[in-house]
């Protein structure tokens, strides 16, 4: 279950005790039942990563489900101020290649193309295109000269660009990729580019 879906439901209902529209009894029941409904979920599908809460009794409700409009808006502004992953929580060989994904927009605002920022530094256009769409990072040679074509220091243009990532734009991508990589075991390889980024 997604962590902040949960943070939500529990808020909410903890109101509705408050507001006297239910009981703490009452929802440690529900509590208790949608526990159970996704652990049976997610024995049964092993491979997801998540599984959403499902809706609320309408009769006990008085609506279909849980989350009103207003507060589905405000999960998804909360959502994308709080992603799920972060550098702290992907594999590192993911991250490397998410931070190297933004050169893209460090190029464009130095106002070269990719064949320029190749000849500066010594490279292909092809391999500037495969580091933008995440299929390679850079050697640590290419990786220096990058740099200095762009006027930063090594650290600091890795520093601009891992603060770049937008994490909730790429949420779906990194789950898909860990679950691939899961799948897969240890030994695969699998790529950002066949997962759509």
């Amino acid at each position: 279950m997604d962590d902040r879906v949960c943070i939500f439901y529990i808020a909410d209902r903890v109101q509705d005790i408050v507001n006297g529209e239910t009981t703490a009894e009452e929802f440690l029941k529900e509590l208790n039942h949608n526990i159970g409904v996704n652990a049976r979920w997610k024995r049964n599908n092993p491979d997801a990563l998540v599984a959403d809460l499902p809706p609320i009794d309408g009769k006990k409700r008085g609506r279909k489900d849980w989350l009103s409009n207003h507060d589905r808006e405000h999960l998804e502004e909360w959502k994308k101020k709080n992603p799920k992953f972060n550098e702290n929580n992907i594999p590192k060989k993911l991250l490397r290649r998410l931070i190297w994904m933004q050169l893209r927009e460090i190029r464009k605002f130095n106002n070269l193309n990719q064949n320029e920022l190749a000849k500066e530094v010594d490279f292909t256009q092809v391999s500037i295109s495969h580091v933008e769409n995440g299929r390679s990072v850079p050697s640590p040679e290419v990786q220096l000269r990058i740099a200095n074509v762009l006027g930063y220091e090594l650290e600091e243009l890795i520093e601009l660009m891992k603060n770049s990532i937008d994490w909730y734009k790429y949420e779906e991508v990194i789950a898909d990729y860990i679950k691939e990589q899961r799948a897969n075991g240890a030994s695969s390889r699998p790529s950002i580019r066949s997962l759509g980024v």
